[in-house]
């Protein structure tokens, strides 16, 4: 003999969801083992749209709870790093790394004037004149 139907509460799926559980303690929290909530994610109309919707919920009290922070400028970045945090693992924040490619010829002319200060500021410090101008230095009287 089949074992009966667990029917999952749609509205305590998309609360809990929404208070930020995770799906095996949702699962829990409405009477079903995690695999039956996974199989009910599937075969049972609302069960995922409600854990669509709470999830969305979640995540939108806690960016509001950033941009308040933010505002704010709280002083104790703990509660800040853990908001990044929880977006960067729940609503797919991430980080991005911009690289600067720089031509070789570019590299070279930021070298030689480099260099060139370098030449003017020792020159300067020394008290003798740079050939071709400005010391780089400040005015001596």
């Amino acid at each position: 003999m089949a074992k009966p139907r667990t029917e999952i509460d749609v509205a305590a799926v998309e609360k809990h969801a929404a208070a930020g559980l995770a799906e095996y303690q949702i699962a829990a929290a409405v009477g079903v083992s995690a695999d039956t909530f996974t199989k009910r994610k599937r075969d049972t109309p609302g069960v995922a749209e409600a854990l669509a919707r709470g999830r969305t919920a979640a995540i939108g009290q806690i960016e509001n709870a950033a941009y308040e922070c933010a505002l704010k400028a709280v002083g104790d970045s703990r509660y800040q790093t853990s908001m990044i945090f929880w977006l960067k693992v729940n609503a797919g924040w991430k980080e991005r790394t911009v690289v600067e490619t720089v031509q070789a010829d570019e590299v070279d002319d930021r070298r030689d004037a480099l260099i060139e200060r370098v030449r003017a500021l020792s020159a300067s410090v020394a008290g003798t004149p740079v050939p071709g101008g400005d010391s780089g230095g400040p005015a001596r009287a």
